[in-house]
């Protein structure tokens, strides 16, 4: 994996958090739940590269 492909993950993880704290405030625990497990696998992404 790249550095561009980690970036992509750590950019995707930042946005998704952001809609999180969105979904946390406007009280949406359905799509907040989807976008935990997003922002779970883009963690993942950037994690690949270490190993």
């Amino acid at each position: 994996m790249q550095t561009a492909d980690v970036l992509m993950f750590a950019q995707a993880w930042l946005v998704l958090r952001v809609v999180y704290l969105a979904c946390y405030l406007a009280g949406i625990a359905y799509v907040r739940s989807v976008v935990w497990i997003a922002a779970l696998g883009c963690l993942t992404g950037m994690a690949l590269p270490l190993f």
